[in-house]
């Protein structure tokens, strides 16, 4: 076999080692990047959950002193507030008070359960790029070889 061949061969086999590494350390670096996402989106879907608990627990507090106002107006007013109209206002107040607290948590939940969703994505897209990385050293590795033989043969 002449020289010639010999390191055509071995640079053939070289340049798809180089390549491998390059497509390996790629690969990683997407699955580190998706994984890093992932972490972020969790921790964001937390926050989510805990700020719609905060809101919904403060618009509790609001409509809690909104209809302690009301109660009082009618008292100022001589109105009983224990009957009637009075009675029927300040219960469809206080229901649309608990159906603002319900609204605002199943809004949070939403978000969070977008975030924990987008999360999932994210760590599969690390997984794929893990073994997409793997089919691409393989194919680098085999590339090489066949290159290599081939250049060594003289048929490259």
């Amino acid at each position: 076999m002449p020289p010639v061949a010999i390191i055509a061969g071995a640079a053939a086999v070289a340049g798809a080692a180089v390549k491998a590494v390059g497509d390996s350390q790629a690969a990683e670096a997407k699955a580190q990047a998706d994984e890093f996402n992932a972490s972020v989106k969790g921790q964001q879907a937390l926050q989510a959950k805990a700020q719609a608990a905060e809101e919904a627990r403060i618009s509790q507090v609001h409509s809690a002193s909104v209809i302690g106002q009301e109660q009082a107006s009618y008292g100022a007013s001589g109105v009983s507030g224990g009957s009637g109209s009075a009675q029927d206002v300040l219960q469809a107040a206080a229901t649309n008070a608990e159906m603002d607290a319900l609204n605002i948590q199943h809004k949070g939940d939403l978000e969070a359960w977008a975030l924990r969703t987008g999360a999932q994505l994210d760590n599969s897209a690390a997984s794929n790029a893990r073994t997409a990385g793997g089919f691409a050293v393989a194919g680098d590795v085999i590339g090489g070889v066949s290159g290599g033989a081939s250049a060594a043969l003289g048929k490259g």
